[in-house]
């Protein structure tokens, strides 16, 4: 049995070719010396090496005096044939291309040249032990075997060849003799870069580590043609971080800068690496804030400065000096965060915009394979959930259309995304879906425009006469952001039959909001209604701005409306110290003779435990984010109030009818014992939008104030009575 397996061993090993090895004479192309193009070398294949060395002293490619004498690995080498018009009208020509180096070489003639590339590139497979490849019936013309060889992944230690590159040592994967799509590259000194790169140069999504550099410590984020250019991440050694745009390797653009050492931290324009445009400084040391116009790093034109004393001074600059007080003049909108915009522009214009994340295939990448990694990527994407969406009957008006299954699969969630081949006919629902991905454009605009306002107003900036500052911007972003994705996006925000999304799903998709039926008929019926030229009012990006800047924002509203809410509050502590009998009489729900009666004879917990439903409702309305589910908790309220007169009074049911009493409602108020009502109502009625405001649940808002102005009518007259 030992002797036929080592008969078989030894019959396996007589039929494996032998490896190629090829040794000739030939000239090779000599550009530094013009008298003599060609000097003749030794080129020879042996052993998986390729030597080359030159047959003469003179002359040659090297220093004076030197021979031409190299060797490479076969692995590293690649071999190509050249027209006539690419080898400047020299015959027969091919070349060999080495890592650092390139060879061009002349045969004798064209069946020669041939048979040299033949020879070299079987010799090469049988280096890189591709199976079968290196046998003549395995590939029936050469350019099959050219394009098993193209792309490889080998190591490899730079020598001479590239001064940048010295010394180091390259992992990963190469065309053409030069690293491509992805690999490492470390630096003997301890430097490493991690990522993508196009032909021999930085190109996309990398990381940057400098082991002994000055400056820098780290970089995360874009690069093009070896320098970092686009969107990124630099901490510096001192331990400061810059996030945002790069052009040439200096701060370009948009980008935040937090300084360690003082605690600051700038967010705004930059200019070939200095503060330039607007921008929100906070002081660590001094305690203070700036917003406002920079200029070669310093205060130059209208802004304002808030001190450690909450003092609020409107003022204007000059290199730095403050000229004027209390001059203000105002920045127009435009130029607020405009650089943001211009980035995020430039990005959208630019395919590759819509490559896949770090460690995907980058570049060669199809339209719709970008998509779908970004939605993989995606944080808590819908379309990836394990539950389905929840039925069109649940979440829409009668008569409204869905675009989605319900399949939790990704290839099975549109059917639409495989016959598309190009991300601008790309079907909508996954278009707004990818907008949740910071990698997107539009995703990575709202979020900044979302940190650029909090981090604006918040902290040393939360102050009462910012508010109308705050406003008034919030509006301009919405404004530019909508204009923004009408010109890139236009069937996001046209409300046709043939966009394939109902305008409530398309909200509810980007929108971080419960996805209640209310709300979505709420949306579909009034904030997406339409406007000029059939599309959406602006007032629909609302929605999915506001639940970012709630916090800050109300806060502001506290501080503005504070004298009010005091004045509001005093009024509900004293009406709660009346009984339930007392306040039914202030608020003349007792004139509803039958009503009353009927709820002393049947209530056993008391008169308020009817309506403890409709309290516990308006209770929700602090937990609330955007003006249309505050609103819309208002309308759980009448709803509650309307059954509790539909059961007791026996009454055909009063379904969120205009015509609830404010007295009901102010009673469910006083019980309910919520703070902050004013500022609540000056913030459903500055952020609803004006195409709700018209609707049918305009009269939400009329009701509240109307129960507002009740309560503080009867509180007066009862003081005085």
């Amino acid at each position: 049995m030992a002797h036929r397996t080592e008969s078989h061993r030894t019959t396996s090993l007589e039929k494996r070719p032998a490896l190629i090895q090829r040794s000739e004479i030939i000239p090779l192309f000599n550009p530094d010396d013009p008298k003599r193009p060609f000097i003749m070398v030794r080129v020879r294949i042996e052993k998986g090496m390729l030597y080359i060395q030159s047959q003469e002293r003179r002359l040659s490619l090297t220093s004076k005096g030197a021979r031409l004498k190299a060797e490479y690995d076969l692995k590293v080498i690649w071999v190509n044939d050249m027209l006539d018009d690419e080898s400047g009208g020299m015959r027969n020509c091919f070349v060999v291309m080495a890592p650092e180096k390139s060879y061009i070489l002349q045969a004798e003639s064209h069946r020669a040249k041939i048979e040299w590339i033949q020879t070299t590139a079987i010799a090469i497979s049988q280096a890189l032990r591709f199976r079968g490849s290196y046998r003549p019936s395995a590939w029936k013309r050469l350019d099959d075997l050219q394009r098993w060889l193209g792309t490889r992944e080998v190591d490899y230690t730079f020598q001479n060849g590239s001064e940048r590159y010295k010394g180091a040592v390259y992992t990963g994967k190469w065309t053409a003799a030069m690293p491509h799509t992805c690999g490492t590259m470390k630096w003997p000194n301890g430097d490493v870069y991690k990522g993508e790169f196009d032909y021999g140069k930085f190109q996309g999504t990398g990381t940057m580590v400098w082991a002994s550099d000055k400056q820098y410590r780290s970089y995360v984020g874009s690069w093009q043609g070896g320098a970092i250019e686009g969107h990124g991440e630099m901490t510096y050694v001192n331990r400061d971080m810059y996030t945002g745009w790069w052009h040439s390797g200096k701060r370009h653009g948009h980008g935040r800068m937090e300084y360690k050492g003082t605690h600051s931290v700038y967010i705004g324009a930059w200019k070939d690496d200095l503060r330039c445009g607007y921008g929100v400084f906070e002081d660590g040391q001094r305690h203070e804030k700036y917003i406002g116009m920079w200029s070669n790093d310093k205060y130059n034109g209208p802004g304002i400065l808030i001190t450690s004393q909450q003092t609020l001074y409107t003022c204007n600059f000059e290199n730095g000096s403050m000229k004027s007080l209390n001059e203000l003049a105002s920045i127009p909108h435009d130029l607020k965060w405009d650089p943001l915009f211009q980035c995020s522009v430039i990005w959208l214009e630019r395919q590759a915009t819509f490559r896949t994340p770090p460690g995907g295939p980058a570049g060669t990448a199809t339209a719709q394979e970008r998509l779908h990694k970004l939605l993989q990527h995606t944080h808590s994407c819908p379309l990836l959930d394990d539950e389905p969406f929840e039925s069109e009957e649940e979440d829409f008006e009668e008569g409204e259309e869905g675009d989605m299954t319900t399949s939790p699969v990704l290839e099975r969630v549109c059917e639409k995304c495989h016959s598309y081949m190009g991300m601008e006919e790309e079907c909508v629902s996954c278009k707004v879906q990818s907008w949740k991905a910071t990698t997107h454009p539009i995703g990575m605009l709202i979020d900044y425009l979302t940190k650029c306002f909090v981090e604006t107003y918040n902290g040393l900036g939360t102050h009462k006469y910012l508010l109308p500052y705050a406003t008034a911007e919030l509006n301009s972003l919405v404004f530019r952001l909508h204009e923004t994705i009408r010109k890139y996006c236009p069937e996001v925000v046209t409300c046709d039959d043939s966009a394939h999304m109902s305008p409530a799903r398309r909200i509810s998709l980007l929108a971080p909001m419960p996805r209640h039926k209310l709300v979505r008929r709420a949306i579909s019926n009034n904030i997406a209604g339409k406007g000029e030229g059939g599309q959406l009012d602006p007032s629909w990006l609302y929605p999915v701005l506001l639940p970012h800047l709630y916090p800050t924002l109300f806060l502001m509203y506290r501080e503005n409306h504070a004298d009010e809410d005091r004045k509001l509050d005093s009024i509900l502590d004293r009406f709660g110290t009346k009984t339930e009998e007392e306040l039914a009489r202030l608020f003349d729900i007792h004139s509803e003779y039958e009503l009353w009666t009927t709820l002393r004879e049947k209530s056993s917990g008391g008169f308020g435990s009817v309506f403890a439903d409709a309290v516990v409702c308006f209770q929700k309305i602090g937990a609330c984010a955007t003006p249309i589910e505050k609103l819309l908790c208002v309308r759980t309220v009448c709803e509650e109030i309307a059954k509790v007169k539909e059961k007791f009074s026996g009454g055909g049911k009063d379904d969120v009818n205009p015509t609830t009493p404010p007295g009901m409602l102010a009673f469910v108020v006083i019980k309910a014992r919520v703070h902050y009502l004013e500022s609540e109502r000056s913030y459903i009625h500055d952020f609803t939008g004006k195409t709700f405001l018209t609707s049918k649940y305009s009269y939400l808002l009329t009701l509240l104030q109307n129960c507002f102005d009740l309560m503080k009518s009867i509180s007066i007259h009862s003081v005085s009575g």
